[in-house]
């Protein structure tokens, strides 16, 4: 089983996914971490985006079952052709059974939550809460199997939630 894990920054994937995969004894892979393992390899830039070649890298180099963490506009974008990437992610789900789950929460809750990760690219000014919205969202909420709303759930809640849908 492969799982794409997917949702605006500060939403809690790279939080969530390693519990999930502990708990389901499958490997947790993060996408911007392969990227940087191959960093000439051009399927894996944010222009020229391949999924279906990026998660062939992947699998060779896992031994099973996998969840990947992938930040929702890494997919998804202003200026590159989402029909094309929605296609593909369509395609990928009916050949290999790929499930994907979206994460969300509010505008505020994510920002808070942005701000407090380690992870954070911007330590003041506006989170990119917009490029979310704009350009990814509605491209994912169309090819998701499962979207979860973590406004007012626990981390252990989310688990769960995503532990029993798979």
């Amino acid at each position: 089983m492969i799982i794409i894990l997917a949702g605006p920054c500060g939403v809690g994937k790279s939080t969530i996914a390693p519990r999930v995969a502990k708990k389901k004894n499958i490997a947790c892979v993060e996408f911007d971490e392969v990227k940087k393992a191959y960093p000439n390899e051009i399927c894996f830039w944010s222009s020229r985006l391949n999924l279906q070649k990026c998660l062939s890298i992947i699998l060779m180099n896992q031994a099973g079952d996998f969840i990947l963490d992938i930040g929702g506009d890494t997919v998804f974008r202003n200026g590159v052709d989402n029909e094309h990437r929605l296609q593909e992610l369509f395609c990928l789900k009916k050949n290999i059974g790929l499930k994907i789950i979206v994460l969300v929460a509010s505008e505020d809750i994510l920002q808070s939550r942005y701000y407090q990760s380690p992870k954070s690219k911007f330590s003041q000014g506006k989170y990119p809460y917009g490029i979310w919205k704009k350009d990814a969202e509605v491209y994912w909420f169309q090819c998701a199997d499962k979207v979860i709303d973590t406004t007012l759930l626990s981390i252990d809640e989310e688990e769960e939630i995503i532990y029993q849908f798979l």
